[in-house]
């Protein structure tokens, strides 16, 4: 199961690499076209397809197919279904195979510096060659890997919900000189 598991995050992440390539490649600029933009109107249709993509490959093979989980395991399920049915709502990828909205808003939006930054800093830790960002060492994939083990320890307990759990706060006073 864990391996199938991380084949379908390998496909997520492929369809997300899909979809920063394509806004990358639709960043390009040429400086013979009157819109610097140009580029991104044919590749909103690859950037929707491969968002649908990555959604339905949420729902079908993450959130749909676990009949054999607890309640908790359940519970996430349709929390994930809801979660990729509001991310529908709120990106209305339908509007991208509308040249004049793409032209007019989704292109101006990536031309921003910050538009154009989060793109290539989406796309570069999603071309890593070290996406899982383990570390070289061995002894420190040793101490990473028995961490995250201690997490699937049944003798653990539960731990108290964020709203009930202790804060620490500390002040650090600063003197004029």
């Amino acid at each position: 199961r864990q391996a199938t598991a991380a084949d379908h995050l390998l496909a997520l992440r492929g369809h997300a690499l899909t979809v920063f390539t394509a806004l990358k490649s639709a960043l390009a600029v040429d400086k013979n076209a009157p819109d610097e933009l140009r580029n991104f109107i044919p590749q909103a249709a690859v950037v929707r397809r491969a968002i649908d993509s990555a959604m339905r490959l949420l729902l079908v093979k993450l959130a749909d197919d676990r009949d054999l989980e607890d309640d908790t395991g359940k519970e996430c399920n349709a929390l994930l279904r809801k979660l990729v049915d509001r991310l529908r709502a709120i990106l209305r990828l339908e509007r991208l195979d509308d040249s004049d909205h793409a032209r007019n808003f989704v292109a101006p939006a990536l031309a921003t510096l910050p538009g154009r930054t989060a793109v290539e800093h989406v796309f570069v830790a999603l071309s890593t060659s070290n996406p899982a960002a383990e570390p070289s060492s061995a002894e420190a994939r040793d101490v990473l890997r028995f961490f995250l083990e201690s997490f699937t320890d049944p003798q653990l307990t539960r731990g108290a919900p964020v709203a009930r759990a202790p804060s620490m706060v500390t002040l650090t006073p600063m003197y004029k000189e």
